[in-house]
């Protein structure tokens, strides 16, 4: 594989993906945050969910610095490198596998983290929803 501009060109597309999860972590924790700190014990399901969802997060992100890695040293590998040298190619191929994999990896975290979301915010609506109809029911109550 003497071309070792192919790696470095897929940089920018998991630079991509690294800068977006990275913004989809910031927003979780910014709502986790205000979860922990305006409500009561009901919402303690839906915070430990979103937990879990920042550990998917974070996953994802690490497999994806992986692959930024493995893309890096192929195409450094690849340009330093001799394009006649078996053991070069070898290493340089090796790597690029590896990133593709990490990439694949962290894209399943990701799906994965998406399907839970739709599931946790559809469960933290409802429980609004519900505790907002409990609260004029126990003032009527009262009068």
């Amino acid at each position: 594989m003497t071309e070792w501009y192919i790696p470095v060109t897929l940089l920018p597309g998991v630079g991509l993906l690294i800068m977006s999860t990275s913004n989809l972590m910031n927003s979780l924790s910014g709502e986790l945050s205000m979860l922990i700190h305006e409500h009561d014990n009901a919402f303690h399901t839906i915070i430990e969910k979103k937990i879990s969802q920042i550990h998917l997060l974070n996953k994802s992100l690490s497999s994806l610095y992986i692959s930024s890695a493995a893309y890096v040293l192929a195409g450094l590998i690849g340009g330093l490198g001799t394009s006649q040298n078996m053991l070069v190619e070898t290493g340089q191929f090796s790597l690029m596998i590896l990133g593709t994999i990490c990439v694949l990896i962290g894209l399943i975290w990701l799906t994965q983290f998406s399907y839970r979301a739709v599931t946790i915010k559809r469960a933290q609506f409802k429980l609004s929803i519900e505790l907002k109809n409990k609260k004029p029911q126990n003032i009527e109550a009262k009068q």
